[in-house]
């Protein structure tokens, strides 16, 4: 006969084990429980777990404003007002444009473009 029990708290171990020292002899119908005599000691067993690995931090979104077509036109006409119209050209050929209109229709491309821009 194998009986097994199973304790999940200190608590649980101490009420255990104070009820096998006070030989309570708990009665079922029909069945006399008593207990019996331990030939081995009980050594509760302590189950370590590991703490669950802390969540990665999400990468923070970098959100690229886009710019409307009319803030890129006035930023193309105050460069070429500044007299940096070569400047302008060769950010449209890097751009693989020859004209500002080109790039109405490519938003991320507008919003890089316009970037640029602002820094020159």
């Amino acid at each position: 006969m194998k009986i097994t029990v199973e304790l999940n708290t200190v608590e649980e171990m101490e009420q255990f084990l104070e009820a096998w020292k006070a030989k309570k002899e708990p009665k079922q119908e029909g069945f006399d429980l008593k207990p019996m005599p331990m030939t081995e000691s009980i050594t509760p067993a302590v189950v370590q777990t590991e703490a669950p690995a802390p969540a990665p931090e999400p990468e923070p979104e970098t959100t690229i404003r886009v710019p409307s077509f009319d803030e890129v036109t006035k930023a193309a006409v105050k460069l070429m007002d500044a007299g940096r119209q070569d400047d302008l050209r060769q950010l449209l050929v890097k751009y693989g444009v020859q004209a500002l209109p080109e790039l109405k229709d490519k938003p991320d491309k507008l919003a890089e473009f316009y970037a640029e821009l602002e820094v020159m």
